[in-house]
């Protein structure tokens, strides 16, 4: 059922003053981080408005617990996922009000990876392009993203996060990633070979949702 006309109301009566209050931010935020479904399916909220607006549907990643902290000093964001799948490179857009087009107005904002035991522990938000990007690329600045995006740094959105499939395998169960288990292609190149996304309409794994307090 759409939950459009009442909850795009109340929508941008919140983002009204949020983004116009005048007290000072903290300098970290952290919120939550849930799988799609049980937001889409759960009781009403905001963030079920705003799938909605984007026409989004769900994919069916697992999730114990996740939750992201936001860092209003450098833009930066970690990741603290349990209980997924091993070894997934995932990618993240940041989505606002108004937003009816996710593929053409949603804005990139990095990349992280779960570890052996389907976990992100704190991996920061990156371009991971490289298999050598997954610990030594920058951090990105969403921050910057939004700004250069035309929104402010005080706009409220939500994170929608992505599977790109397996970066790496560890076939022969030794516990750690062997320089021939990344998903490369072969032929000598440190390029990850994971496949880009289709349309972010479609096959969002997780979605940010309330402040962790």
């Amino acid at each position: 059922m759409k939950r459009t006309v009442l909850g795009l109301l109340v929508f941008s009566l919140i983002a009204f003053v949020t983004i116009n209050s005048a007290s000072a931010f903290p300098s970290t935020i952290t919120r939550y981080i849930e799988r799609c479904n049980a937001v889409e399916n759960g009781d009403p909220r905001l963030a079920q408005v705003m799938l909605d607006h984007l026409g989004a549907s769900c994919a069916g990643d697992s999730l114990s617990y996740g939750d992201m902290t936001y860092d209003l000093s450098d833009g930066s964001v970690e990741i603290y996922i349990e209980g997924t799948h091993a070894f997934v490179l995932y990618e993240v857009y940041w989505v606002t009000i108004g937003m009816t087009d996710a593929d053409s107005e949603a804005i990139y904002v990095g990349n992280f990876v779960t570890n052996i035991d389907g976990n992100s522990d704190g991996e920061k938000l990156r371009a991971i392009n490289y298999v050598d990007d997954i610990d030594l690329a920058p951090a990105i600045d969403v921050l910057a993203r939004k700004v250069d995006g035309g929104y402010g740094i005080k706009t409220i959105g939500w994170f929608l996060f992505y599977s790109r499939g397996p970066y790496a395998e560890d076939s022969n169960s030794n516990g750690v990633i062997d320089d021939d288990e990344y998903n490369t292609g072969g032929g000598g190149t440190s390029e990850l070979a994971n496949p880009d996304l289709g349309s972010l309409a479609t096959g969002v794994q997780y979605v940010s949702t309330g402040l962790v307090r």
